[in-house]
């Protein structure tokens, strides 16, 4: 996807003469794209990956979202930030197209998700 975003850019400052408007296209629509794979994985659509929202998140799910991003439950924010970017980095769509990847990356965000609101940092 981002490679097809960046050819649209090259080609909007061929057409227009002006390399800025390129770049700014790419980088509006980049942005777009990956707020829109956040999206799906802040609502997914099938009942077994909710993210738990406005409820106390339950014993079971810190247990999953601290095996999900490989984190023991003594880990500190800056340990669970740093594995969660490791693992996004690896998963993300735009790098590895599987189906699996799609799922696996939902899960990380969501287990991130989870983990910090249960943890309470930013």
């Amino acid at each position: 996807m981002t490679f097809f975003l960046l050819f649209i850019g090259y080609l909007i400052a061929k057409l227009s003469g002006s390399w800025w408007a390129g770049w700014l296209f790419f980088v509006i629509a980049d942005g777009l794209h990956y707020l829109h794979l956040l999206g799906k994985a802040d609502a997914p659509d099938n009942g077994s990956d909710k993210i738990n929202s406005g409820h106390e998140v339950s014993k079971s799910e810190l247990q999953s979202a601290y095996k999900t991003l490989g984190v023991d439950d003594t880990a500190t924010a800056e340990q669970i930030k740093s594995s969660y970017h490791k693992l996004v980095q690896e998963w993300h769509p735009d790098h590895n197209p599987s189906d699996e990847a799609k799922q696996r990356f939902m899960d990380i965000h969501n287990a991130y998700y989870n983990l910090k609101r249960h943890k309470g940092f930013t």
